[in-house]
């Protein structure tokens, strides 16, 4: 997010808080940011499972969004997208550092935005019910096994969570 220019910035933030898609994000107006409800209005017409929604988005985000489309039209875009935003991100990766493929876990691309929040909303404690929701998915099987990924980083930090509990009965006052 650093490397990239401030518009874009905006753009990948939006896209990793909402996992909203590139043709979505896209489509989005600025009659379509919900400020009191603290989201962004979908349409059936241009999303992928044809259904009309609203996506919650974190307030902060919801804020800057307002800021940045104060006093334009309300059917002007809601956020600045490059024509082409696999090569900008693409060259935002590359600037950043970030390869464009990574060893067991899969290509680093505009959509590998939708699976990073999957992912997130999973670590953050969601049921399986509300991160289909969230993801706007029509099975709990797509979200888990096909978006939603187990980081190694937070499999470690269970692992010790875990250790933590087994191994509190040790010494004095412990669990036994």
């Amino acid at each position: 997010l650093v490397a990239a220019k401030a518009q874009r910035r905006l753009l990948y933030e939006l896209a990793l808080s909402s996992g909203l898609r590139a043709s979505e994000i896209r489509h989005l107006r600025v009659s379509d940011l919900g400020l009191d409800a603290c989201g962004v209005r979908l349409d059936q017409k241009w999303t992928k499972n044809r259904k009309s929604g609203f996506q919650n988005l974190p307030k902060r985000l919801v804020s800057r969004l307002a800021v940045s489309v104060a006093g334009m039209p309300s059917a002007s875009p809601l956020i600045f997208m490059p024509a082409n935003v696999t090569e900008a991100f693409q060259r935002d990766c590359r600037d950043a550092g970030i390869p464009r493929h990574i060893e067991g876990e899969g290509k680093v691309d505009f959509h590998a935005l939708r699976t990073t929040y999957a992912t997130l909303v999973v670590e953050s404690g969601a049921s399986v019910k509300e991160a289909q929701t969230l993801l706007r998915h029509s099975s709990p099987v797509l979200t888990m096994n096909t978006y939603a990924r187990a980081r190694n980083v937070r499999l470690r930090e269970l692992c010790e969570r875990i250790g933590h509990e087994v191994m509190a009965g040790e010494g004095v006052g412990g669990r036994q």
